[in-house]
């Protein structure tokens, strides 16, 4: 299990510990405030943080395997990169979200140690998309926005 907070740590716990003290495994610094984390393939931990960074963990690293800005992100041919959004995994594949003011979500395949622009949704939304969700059973991504 794992626990972050605007701190700008990663607790990772073992939950068979007997105590607090015992269960935690290890603590990762991210160095800005955690928005979103969540496991990815191969117990590696993703996060966003309040500096528009994601991050790629692995939990037994002092530092991250991936670590790229929103300002670093490939550009679309149209549209830049106002803010991240979340990350999901697809079968064993891990993809980022980010959003333009405009409502266009970019997705990027994190397949090796950069990112690489996979595609783009666009006509779906007209303004901030604040989180994508994909279904594993329906094979498809939900978008919600303001």
């Amino acid at each position: 299990m794992a626990s972050s907070s605007v701190d700008g740590l990663i607790n990772i716990f073992d939950l068979m510990g007997c105590s607090e003290e015992d269960a935690l495994l290890s603590t990762l610094n991210v160095g800005s405030s955690v928005i979103r984390f969540s496991w990815s393939k191969e117990n590696l931990l993703c996060c966003t943080t309040g500096n528009e960074e994601f991050q790629l963990w692995s939990a037994n690293e002092p530092s991250p395997y991936l670590s790229t800005t929103r300002e670093e992100l490939p550009q679309s041919s149209q549209y830049k990169a106002d803010y991240l959004i979340d990350s999901f995994m697809v079968e064993k594949s891990l993809y980022v979200a980010s959003g333009s003011n405009q409502g266009v979500v970019c997705l990027y395949s994190a397949e090796t140690k950069k990112l690489h622009l996979y595609c783009e949704l666009q006509n779906g939304h007209s303004d901030v998309v604040r989180t994508v969700c994909y279904s594993e059973k329906g094979k498809f991504i939900a978008t919600g926005g303001e």
